[in-house]
């Protein structure tokens, strides 16, 4: 999620902007998928078409035979429509970890510095690739190389680093900053500091979220941890 501004919202059908851009990334076929996806079921349904836009093939069924519940995929007509489906991006299969990132949240740090609260958050399925592009392979290369595999979350920490170090080449001692993070965790609609530990058993403490009379919000409970280095964060 961005902040709002000319070079980062988007456009509505009423001609208002929002904040939210949505990117679509395919992901390719594995060497996993061969051996866990039936024969019959193997074939891509999901195109790029453009840098904003995707299209799914239409599909049929065919009758589930005497004695079977199972309705089995066949291939469609050459005629049969296709869905196409319109997004803020959309990322073909061969898309490069580097690409993804440059395109993505690259333009939101610069904005993050600037004291907005900027979100990058992966949405899919089981298996639909959201660990490898946020997180990647590759963690001890070189986030500017753009031939490694290392997602989202590396490159981003990284580049915040160097244009904090930036900024405060270029102002000297007029500026000065403190870099902290914090680990939660989601689970059944708790929050959960990662980061954190209880007395009893070493349970990880809840962290409760409430509004303050200005209208913003308050994380009770949570640390944070102050870090200098892409190393310790990754850590």
């Amino acid at each position: 999620m961005a902040p709002p501004s000319s070079s980062s919202s988007t456009p509505t059908s009423s001609g208002s902007t929002t904040s939210v851009q949505v990117a679509v990334r395919i992901r390719p076929t594995t060497s996993q998928d061969a051996v866990s996806i039936p024969a019959r079921f193997q074939r891509i349904v999901v195109h790029s078409t453009s840098h904003t836009s995707v299209a799914i093939d239409a599909s049929s069924a065919a009758p589930a035979t005497s004695g079977s519940s199972t309705a089995v995929a066949t291939p469609t007509t050459p005629n049969a429509k296709k869905q196409v489906f319109s997004f803020d991006q959309v990322h073909s299969p061969d898309t490069t970890q580097h690409a993804l990132f440059t395109s993505t949240a690259l333009p939101l740090i610069s904005r993050f510095l600037e004291g907005f609260n900027c979100t990058v958050l992966a949405y899919g399925q089981t298996s639909s690739g959201k660990t490898f592009t946020m997180t990647g392979v590759d963690l001890d290369a070189s986030p500017s190389d753009p031939h490694n595999g290392m997602g989202i979350i590396p490159r981003a920490v990284s580049t915040i680093f160097a244009q904090a170090r930036k900024l405060k080449e270029e102002r000297g001692a007029s500026w000065n900053y403190t870099i902290k993070g914090s680990f939660i965790e989601i689970y059944n609609e708790d929050l959960i500091d990662l980061l954190s530990s209880d007395d009893t058993g070493g349970l990880r403490r809840e962290v409760q979220i409430r509004e303050a009379k200005d209208g913003s919000i308050i994380w009770g409970g949570l640390r944070e941890v102050t870090v200098r280095s892409n190393a310790e964060v990754m850590k």
